[in-house]
């Protein structure tokens, strides 16, 4: 039986040693063909993972390109908007035209009206520099009414652009002023300075007072300026042109000199101008005719009476 029983062991043992061999063998083979799917499956992730990061990049790639193609016309707009807004701006540097002119060269009249105008442009408040708050009408009414020596004002926007332009009116120039200090100013039929300096085409007046000369001062009275403005007309209508007149120091007193005589005329700004202007001609005529020629003056100052020397 022993005998018998190792065969059997041995058997036994052979078998368990193959069956060990075989389940030992049999586990590589079983889990390198468990690895092959898990390879396969990593790769197959991986392949995935790289789809779908390439997909997104070209998304993301697609974003930008048509986001590109939009910045031209964002860009367009905002320039649009920043000319809107610029152009909606009034600058404080206007451009003045005087008398229908802008002076090539600027003449000391221009220049001084270039400054008040720039002055009251700059007082504007930050609110009224704008072409939708900028009041024409009560910036051109405040200016006259600050410079009367001013005939008219008119501020015109322009449409594209922010300058605008001052257009001045100023009075007929009617005399230049000579004070007893040699200083000249170009005045207006009301008396009041328009200019600094002479002007050869115009009537001279000379006065006996030193005064202080200023564009927009009025220099002579109102009322003695028109005197002698309807001295003048009313001489000339008769073709008798007046050279100068002169301001003596005697109140209401006017002298004037007619060119081509040696005499002076004197006159009273008390009375009509018509009167005494009708006097002195027909005094004239009839000294003419019978050959008299006074060389120092003709008084017309008296109604009814002439004299002369």
């Amino acid at each position: 039986m022993r005998y018998s029983e190792r065969p059997e062991a041995q058997q036994r043992s052979s078998v368990r040693s193959f069956s060990y061999q075989a389940r030992g063998g049999q586990a590589p083979i079983a889990e390198s063909s468990e690895r092959k799917p898990r390879g396969a499956d990593q790769r197959s992730r991986l392949r995935a993972t790289d789809s779908v990061s390439l997909a997104g990049g070209q998304s993301r790639r697609e974003q930008l390109k048509r986001a590109a193609q939009h910045i031209p016309g964002v860009l367009v707009v905002l320039l649009l908007l920043v000319s809107i807004g610029y152009n909606l701006g009034v600058s404080t540097n206007p451009r003045v035209q005087l008398n229908g002119e802008v002076a090539a060269q600027s003449t000391q009249q221009h220049e001084e009206f270039e400054r008040i105008v720039t002055d009251a442009f700059e007082q504007l408040p930050a609110t009224s520099r704008t072409k939708l708050t900028f009041d024409t009408e009560t910036f051109s009414n405040q200016l006259q009414k600050d410079h009367p020596e001013l005939g008219g004002v008119r501020v015109s926007l322009p449409f594209f652009g922010q300058r605008p332009v001052v257009h001045l009116e100023t009075p007929p120039r009617s005399f230049v002023y000579t004070g007893a200090d040699g200083r000249t100013a170009v005045l207006d039929s009301s008396g009041r300075v328009l200019s600094l300096g002479s002007a050869s085409d115009l009537p001279r007046v000379t006065d006996t007072a030193s005064l202080e000369l200023a564009i927009g001062k009025q220099v002579l009275p109102s009322d003695e300026a028109a005197f002698m403005r309807l001295v003048y007309d009313e001489l000339a209508h008769a073709n008798v042109k007046v050279e100068s007149f002169s301001l003596p120091p005697i109140v209401k007193r006017l002298e004037f000199k007619v060119q081509g005589s040696p005499y002076v005329v004197r006159m009273t700004m008390q009375h009509a101008p018509a009167e005494q202007v009708g006097a002195y001609l027909a005094t004239r005529e009839n000294m003419t005719k019978q050959g008299i020629a006074p060389g120092e003056y003709i008084d017309v100052r008296v109604a009814g009476r002439i004299y002369y020397k």
